[in-house]
């Protein structure tokens, strides 16, 4: 009898002290944006390194809780502190409709809609949530540096990988049954080295803007052999293309800008030079992914292509008005034949964005999406113009025509949620000036939460962020 009341005793106890943590962790994301990020990547990186799950009815995930935490978060902000207004209204419209294919597949499908709306779900919440809070151009270089410290992260991970991989032969049967590519060095997915290219992007750019010190010149070096010797073929066009994108815009604004890139291009080729041919089957897999990228064989065509040729087919063939408005449900799945790959059906996600968007978000989705997209390269092109000064805006810029590429040959992934929070800030459409720096002015009374001084005493700035504090209507 004591027994069983220690143990009620104990299990009360344990459940106020989870309230209590629970209630802690939902107040502290509602008012600091960095809490709620550090929840959410701690959760995505958790699964990353160590897959796991809780079962209640149904398989729960850490991104998923921290997912629905943000959710609260975001419910908060938006409709009690009203910041709703923060985030683009074709963003609302495009969660609008995945939602409602959700609850359709839900009652159709059962639990495969919500394996299919997962990762959506993820970053639909994850960026309107972090697209809620102001940042004044003094702390925006903070957001790019959440995306470099993820990226280092990354960064260890795939080291230590390799090094354990390569003395313990059952660690790296583990890896390859994780990522199931046949290449060795391959030991995280195309979205995660992703961010490894991204954070690479905002070195160099640090670089050649005059802005870097020995760290920045180090991480350029060690981002940009990783992404190379990862052999993600789809990172390597994606980061080079955004590169070039950057080298143009930059040259034109800054000429000395010009010789710096063609200093680091120098170093890196001959860092990667250095480091693929130290070993001979590296430097032999690099050129065959190299040969499959930018050649006729490998995945590309002979699967992707293929592929998104059967779906178009198929959505153009479906002849439901629905289907063109707003797609179909979650867990309907993405069935093709494939001619010459397999003899069964290929049931796999489209490897392809803006088709999986037609499919799950129809011709209004997709337009949202781009809609979106459209507006911040408008507003970042124009500042970039404008203001000579404005230290990110072709950084971003750039960061988002390498997503942009990357999203064909791949879907998006929860890793990048803080770039489509980029985005969304930078589609603002409170908007009322065309450089970053004042556009994204902290005018919140929490915003020093986050970065740990208010903008509205942070000495020359201040100014600024009171006339754009009375044009926001705030």
């Amino acid at each position: 009898m004591l027994f069983t009341s220690l143990s009620t005793i104990l299990l009360i106890l344990l459940g106020g002290i989870a309230a209590v943590l629970v209630w802690g962790a939902i107040f502290v994301t509602c008012v600091n944006a960095w809490a709620g990020a550090t929840i959410l990547y701690c959760a995505i990186l958790t699964e990353l390194v160590v897959p796991t799950a809780v079962k209640i009815g149904i398989l729960v995930y850490p991104a998923d809780a921290a997912s629905m935490l943000l959710l609260l978060a975001l419910a908060y902000r938006t409709v009690v502190l009203g910041k709703a207004n923060c985030i683009p209204l074709a963003w609302w419209l495009l969660g609008a409709i995945q939602v409602a294919l959700f609850v359709w597949g839900l009652a159709l499908y059962g639990t495969a809609a919500g394996v299919g709306y997962r990762t959506h779900f993820y970053v639909w919440i994850g960026a309107a949530y972090l697209a809620t809070f102001d940042y004044g151009d003094r702390k925006w270089r903070t957001f790019i540096r959440l995306i470099e410290f993820l990226a280092a992260i990354l960064a260890v991970i795939v080291i230590y990988r390799w090094v354990r991989g390569s003395f313990d032969p059952l660690y790296q049967a583990q890896l390859d049954e994780l990522v199931t590519t046949g290449i060795r060095l391959r030991v995280i997915g195309s979205g995660a080295a992703l961010m490894i290219g991204i954070a690479f992007l905002a070195s160099v750019h640090a670089i050649v803007t005059d802005r870097a010190n020995g760290i920045r010149w180090l991480s350029s070096l060690v981002f940009g052999l990783l992404v190379v010797l990862l052999q993600h073929r789809s990172v390597w066009v994606a980061s080079i293309s955004g590169l070039l994108v950057m080298a143009v815009l930059e040259a034109r604004r800054h000429r000395a800008a010009a010789m710096r890139f063609m200093l680091l291009a120098f170093a890196i080729t001959a860092v990667v030079s250095f480091g693929t041919l130290a070993s001979r089957s590296t430097t032999t897999s690099v050129e065959s992914q190299a040969e499959s990228a930018f050649g006729s064989g490998g995945t590309f065509m002979g699967f992707r292509v293929p592929g998104w040729l059967a779906l178009s087919k198929e959505w153009v063939s479906s002849g439901s008005p629905i289907t063109y408005l707003i797609g179909k449900p979650y867990g309907s799945g993405f069935k093709r034949y494939i001619y010459g790959f397999r003899s069964k059906p290929v049931e796999v996600a489209p490897h392809d964005q803006y088709i999986h968007l037609l499919f799950r978000g129809g011709l209004i989705g997709l337009a949202c999406f781009l809609w979106v997209i459209g507006v911040a390269m408008r507003h970042l092109w124009i500042s970039q113009k404008l203001d000579r000064s404005d230290a990110y805006s072709t950084l971003i810029f750039s960061i988002i025509v390498a997503l942009l590429l990357y999203f064909i040959p791949y879907g998006i992934g929860y890793e990048q949620i803080a770039v489509i929070a980029l985005i969304l800030l930078a589609a603002r459409p409170q908007a009322r000036s065309y450089s970053l720096g004042y556009t994204f002015g902290a005018n919140e009374e929490t915003a020093g939460l986050f970065f740990g001084r208010s903008p509205r005493t942070a000495g020359t700035g201040t100014a600024r962020s009171s006339s754009n504090q009375e044009s926001h209507g705030e």
